[in-house]
């Protein structure tokens, strides 16, 4: 609960400080001359040589749309598949020295424990 609250207070923070940057740049932009615009069009091509282009056709297909920036709401619910897994470097598999039956187990895989903490009780076959 408390990280998807700090992922939200995230967000917003992004959302501010690119609406910040966007104001500050709109309220200092001045427009180039055609021929300065050309030149740095040309220039900017130049340096990004591994650049994307997609058709209209492949735009469309894959739902990419380009607008004017403009006053809006922001979507941030997305569904997507996957699967959640445990992370292999934070499981340790636990061993008993002894055979025996396991009588109560106190914590669950994904719990947090520490160094002495009862993890489980077996009584022995040899008692």
């Amino acid at each position: 609960m408390t990280s998807h609250k700090s992922s939200k207070i995230t967000i917003a923070r992004i959302i501010a400080l690119a609406a910040f940057w966007l104001l500050l740049a709109c309220s200092q932009s001045q427009p180039e001359a055609p021929e300065q615009a050309s030149a740095s069009a040309h220039a900017e091509h130049d340096s990004h040589s591994e650049m994307l282009q997609l058709s209209d056709a492949e735009m469309a297909e894959f739902g990419i749309e380009i607008d004017t920036a403009r006053a809006g709401t922001v979507r941030q619910h997305r569904d997507l598949t996957g699967e959640i897994v445990i992370d292999p470097d934070r499981l340790a598999h636990i061993i008993p020295r002894f055979p025996g039956i396991v009588k109560k187990v106190h914590k669950k895989i994904g719990d947090r424990v520490s160094a002495g903490d009862v993890l489980a009780i077996i009584e022995s076959n040899e008692s």
